[in-house]
């Protein structure tokens, strides 16, 4: 799933040393005040930074204790715990699971909402945690089902999205009412550089005003700018498309819904700050409006709505601006590589209709080589994704060239070797840049390419002695039989080949020990 990885940083509180613990803002200086030296640490020790971080919490924690009500604190603790669900390097110093931070952090950010529902950036950073829960739950429980009627925890995901996407559309449009209310009041002729600030009045509560008799400490607000919409109507739309992706196909009233406000979104009321955006606010719209658009693609023609040939051709309309040849953001990783998400959506989408398979081999041809580019671009940042998903097209391809319909020359045994030992190079760079994201070799993101590798070789020798070899290297507690069935739910290999591979007794008593 593709989303915003931006929340609104904008702390509530500035330092002040000779403030001590007697109110709120004291505990909000505190606060801060461990942050700015958590913040110092991020990038070199990340235990030190956590550290900061920890303290900052019992801060805001302690201040919250005597003086529940306060907006500030609250959010503040909000915003950090999301920071913190964000970063895994800094979240594994904490004793808390994935589980139990997320819900906290979920929990707190409510609180927030509930002291003050009209504050933007609350209500971003609350759909921006909303998303990132989907993901997780996505990325753990619904490989391969997403869009199955009667998937497990389908109900909820669809839910906390429906939630994500009404604060995201509520956080639009305060933004849009404080920008219009400032650029086009009587003191305004005309709206201003997209650059230019205008603070929202509603984002400078009389609490947090400046003091100059006491001068104990100021609210520092992030200004509304176009860049600022920009920003949520980006988050916006991929809030969209993630309802669009795990919506069950068989909900078309919803479908009908989310269609008919995508089309308003990005045809009416989006489109207006689109024209004053700097280029890079433009670029990061254009990817998210081309996602939701290939999103809504797939969920029709899965509907039965559309007929495979619209939604081919829809689908290059849709991503048209990737034939751009520039080293600017339209042609960067992050394009290419949403662009070869979408093509591979579609091959797979298109399975079960016969006689297609030269055109689905064209189009996983063509996303394996908009991965290959995206790898080799200085700027990509996931190279563990990018490499797993070029070994998981890669069987594709493989399980293709044994289709009746598809040409002669795809189906010769070397042109199957060569894929099948391109997919084992590709699994295997995804699994060693795992291992250094991780810093655990036995992380879920390493052993999923460990597999990936291991099946392409089973194809190779026909045999399934690579997967026996790596059950016995694994840790008991990882069970070889879900990444397997994950992949059979991905069609990366067929049920009959893991069934074949059971028979044999070793590797039927590796993946039950």
């Amino acid at each position: 799933m593709k989303k915003s990885s931006h929340e609104s940083m904008n702390k509530r509180g500035k330092k002040n040393d000779s403030q001590v613990l007697q109110d709120a803002d004291g505990f909000q200086a505190q606060g801060v005040s461990f942050e700015e030296s958590a913040e110092k640490w991020r990038s070199g020790d990340t235990g030190k930074s956590a550290r900061f971080y920890g303290r900052a919490l019992e801060a805001y924690n302690q201040g919250l204790g005597k003086f529940p009500d306060s907006f500030d604190l609250a959010y503040n603790k909000a915003r950090v715990l999301l920071a913190l669900a964000r970063n895994p390097r800094l979240s594994s110093n904490f004793p808390s699971t994935r589980h139990e931070a997320l819900s906290e952090a979920l929990l707190a950010h409510r609180r927030a909402l509930q002291l003050r529902s009209d504050d933007a950036d609350a209500l971003f950073n609350t759909a921006q945690l909303l998303c990132l829960i989907v993901e997780d739950d996505d990325d753990r429980n619904w490989k391969g089902t997403a869009r199955d009627g009667n998937a497990p925890q389908s109900t909820d995901l669809v839910a906390l999205t429906q939630e994500a996407v009404m604060l995201l559309e509520k956080c639009l449009s305060i933004q849009e009412h404080a920008y219009q209310k400032t650029t086009h009041g009587p003191a305004s002729q005309q709206p201003p550089d997209a650059d230019q600030p205008v603070t929202a009045e509603a984002h400078a509560p009389p609490s947090e005003a400046h003091n100059q008799e006491q001068d104990t400490w100021a609210a520092i607000e992030e200004p509304i700018t176009i860049s600022s919409l920009v920003d949520t109507s980006v988050a916006l739309l991929q809030a969209i498309t993630t309802l669009c992706n795990i919506n069950p196909s068989n909900d078309l009233k919803r479908l009908d819904d989310i269609v008919s406000t995508s089309e308003d979104l990005l045809q009416v009321r989006l489109s207006r700050w689109l024209m004053l955006a700097l280029e890079e606010a433009r670029s990061d719209y254009i990817l998210a409006a081309a996602n939701l658009r290939a999103a809504l693609l797939e969920a029709q023609y899965r509907a039965g709505r559309i007929s495979q040939e619209v939604y081919n051709k829809s689908l290059g309309d849709s991503f048209h601006f990737i034939a751009v040849q520039s080293e600017s953001d339209v042609r960067g990783p992050s394009t290419l590589c949403a662009f070869a998400d979408a093509l591979l959506d579609f091959a797979l989408a298109v399975e079960g209709e016969d006689g297609l398979s030269t055109i689905r081999w064209t189009k996983l041809t063509t996303a394996l080589n908009c991965l290959t580019e995206a790898s080799k671009n200085p700027r990509a940042q996931d190279l563990c994704r990018i490499h797993h998903a070029r070994g998981d097209i890669e069987l594709l391809r493989h399980s293709l060239s044994w289709k009746p319909d598809i040409s002669e020359n795809l189906r010769s045994g070397e042109v199957r070797l060569t894929i099948l030992q391109n997919a084992e190079k590709a699994y295997r760079g995804a699994t060693n840049f795992a291992k250094v994201k991780s810093d655990n070799a036995e992380a879920s993101s390493a052993i999923e390419p460990m597999v990936g590798e291991a099946v392409a070789k089973c194809f190779e020798e026909d045999d399934g002695g690579p997967l026996i070899e790596l059950q016995h290297a694994l840790p008991p507690e990882h069970d070889l039989t879900k990444y397997l069935e994950g992949m059979v739910a991905n069609s990366l290999i067929s049920a009959t080949n893991l069934e074949l591979w059971k028979t044999e007794k070793r590797l039927l008593q590796s993946l039950q020990r």
